[in-house]
C-alpha cells in the first residue's frame, strides 16, 4: 500500500489507517510512536493531539492535520 505522504493516494492512505487507529483508541489515550520518537495524547472528543517528540519529524502531524484535527506541542510529559 503507498503511504507516501508527497501523492494524493498515499496522503488518503495515511488519513485512513490513522483514523482506523484512533477509533479503536479511548479518549484520552496515549500513542507512542517509536520510530518517530513520539508520544501522541489523543483528545477525540476535542479532535486534538498534544505531540511530545525526541526527533522532528513532520508526517505524522501532517497527517493528522490532513484529517481535520488540531495539534499542539505538549507543554509537560504526557506520559
Amino acid at each position: 500500500m503507498n503511504y507516501d505522504l508527497s501523492t494524493i493516494e498515499g496522503l488518503e492512505n495515511a488519513k485512513a489507517w490513522t483514523d482506523a487507529l484512533f477509533n479503536g483508541l479511548s479518549d484520552g489515550a496515549t500513542w507512542l510512536v517509536p520510530r518517530s520518537m513520539v508520544v501522541i495524547k489523543i483528545h477525540k472528543a476535542r479532535r486534538h493531539c498534544e505531540f511530545s517528540s525526541l526527533t522532528n519529524d513532520p508526517s505524522i502531524v501532517r497527517v493528522v492535520e490532513a484529517m481535520g484535527w488540531t495539534v499542539s506541542q505538549a507543554d509537560q510529559d504526557i506520559l
